[in-house]
């Protein structure tokens, strides 16, 4: 086929280590926030979304990620408010894109389970159920369910979140293609019946792989929407001078990724080490050996 005959793009042109719009998920305490926040620097500042107001956390871990510290900017933003003014923010962010005048090469929002709040707390309140208020005083309850003063989401506030975080994926996130994206979301263990036992009663066991963090719906649709799903957890080593270990898998039950060397490779383990730098080395290295192997 003639190279001038293509009607569409060509698909090995893509570099997917470029402009990333990641899933990062991790148990608490597992280096995800530090390790993304290694990929601010000088040239390219980075922005938090700082919906779990967990920003400290970076602190922590100022020695590995060295100078990027200084070159990060956040906002908090309270879940009661709803997602209002992450959207207006989002918006001044895209002008400044458009017009090119945007500082920011990467932005973390952190994180899934304060986004999904967010939303339940924008439908109750269209229903006219808004923080604060006493709901008793309501003279319509439609939609509602009012046990005292709290109003109990329903499966159709559920489906707003699901919806709305589709609108914040195509709308927000895949609007700032030479920008780095990244989403943060809790994992939690799996439990479940052991598929080895027929006994119906029996007790739940642990099973393999870990689950996102987040109503049904929206932990078994949001991993759909990315590309690259990249799994952090911390380790114990049975070392008394290094007690734990923090790596990222690219390859796993839930983490995902379409840069063919971190593919490859599984895994990286950045105890100690700033992330973005163990993150480029191991792309380098898989793709020199590569070379050299076709050499």
């Amino acid at each position: 086929m003639n190279p001038n005959d293509r009607i569409g793009k060509a698909v090995s042109d893509l570099k997917p280590e470029e402009g990333i719009v990641a899933l990062i998920v991790g148990h608490p305490g597992s280096g995800k926030t530090s390790a993304i926040a290694s990929f601010a620097s000088e040239e390219e500042p980075m922005y938090v979304f700082d919906c779990d107001h967990r920003i400290k956390g970076m602190l922590a871990c100022e020695d590995w990620i060295g100078d990027s510290i200084k070159h990060i900017d956040y906002d908090q933003y309270d879940v009661r408010d709803g997602f209002k003014e992450v959207e207006a923010q989002f918006n001044v962010f895209y002008d400044q894109y458009t017009s090119r005048k945007l500082k920011y090469k990467s932005f973390l929002v952190e994180s899934v389970g304060s986004l999904s709040r967010m939303f339940l707390m924008d439908s109750l309140a269209l229903k006219g159920a808004k923080p604060g208020m006493d709901l008793s005083k309501l003279k319509v309850t439609k939609g509602l369910n009012i046990v005292g003063n709290i109003a109990i989401p329903s499966p159709d506030d559920y489906k707003y979140g699901s919806n709305a975080l589709h609108v914040l994926f195509y709308n927000f996130f895949m609007a700032f293609p030479k920008c780095n994206i990244f989403l943060s979301g809790w994992t939690t263990d799996r439990w479940g019946k052991d598929p080895n036992n027929p006994n119906p009663y029996a007790n739940d066991i642990l099973l393999p792989g870990k689950k996102l963090l987040a109503t049904n719906n929206i932990a078994s649709e949001l991993p759909g929407y990315f590309d690259e799903i990249w799994e952090f957890e911390k380790e114990e080593t049975g070392s008394k001078s290094n007690p734990v270990a923090f790596k990222c898998r690219f390859t796993s039950k839930l983490a995902k990724t379409c840069i063919k060397e971190l593919n490859k490779k599984g895994e990286i383990d950045f105890t100690g080490k700033n992330f973005k730098s163990v993150f480029q080395e191991s792309i380098k290295t898989s793709r020199a050996a590569t070379v050299g192997e076709r050499v």
